[in-house]
C-alpha cells in the first residue's frame, strides 16, 4: 500500500505548474462535484466538475505511473455566471497540468462544489 501512496497524484513534478483534473478528483476522494480553475483564468472564472469518467485501464495506469487521464464534465462559469445553460459539457484540456482545486463561498453560506440548500 505504501508503494501506491508513493505513486499517488499528490506527488508533484517540480516542472509542472499545477495538477490535472484527474489528480484533483483523486485527491478529493474520487467525489464530485468540485471546483477547478485553470492557472490562466481570471479569478472569478471556474469549472464545476460534476462527472468524471476514468476506465479501469486508466486506473491501472495511474497505480503504475502516478498519472491519470480520462474525461471530465461539468459547468463553466465566466466571471461568476454559468456559460452553458446548466447543461454539463466535456472539459477540454482536462489532462494538462495547469489546474488547481478551489473553494468558493456561496451567498447562502454553503461552499460551491457542495449541495446548496437553495435553488439559484
Amino acid at each position: 500500500m505504501s508503494d501506491l501512496l508513493a505513486r499517488s497524484p499528490t506527488r508533484t513534478n517540480p516542472h509542472r505548474k499545477g495538477k490535472n483534473v484527474f489528480q484533483i478528483w483523486y485527491e478529493n476522494g474520487r467525489e464530485v462535484p468540485f471546483l477547478i480553475q485553470k492557472s490562466s483564468w481570471v479569478r472569478d472564472s471556474y469549472f464545476l466538475v460534476t462527472r468524471v469518467e476514468v476506465s479501469p485501464k486508466q486506473l491501472e495506469y495511474f497505480y503504475r505511473t502516478g498519472n491519470m487521464y480520462g474525461k471530465a464534465f461539468g459547468l463553466f462559469y465566466h466571471r461568476g455566471k454559468p456559460q452553458n445553460e446548466s447543461r454539463a459539457v466535456e472539459l477540454r484540456n482536462s489532462g494538462v497540468f495547469k489546474w488547481r482545486h478551489i473553494m468558493k463561498e456561496r451567498l447562502d453560506g454553503s461552499r460551491v462544489g457542495q449541495p446548496s440548500m437553495r435553488h439559484e
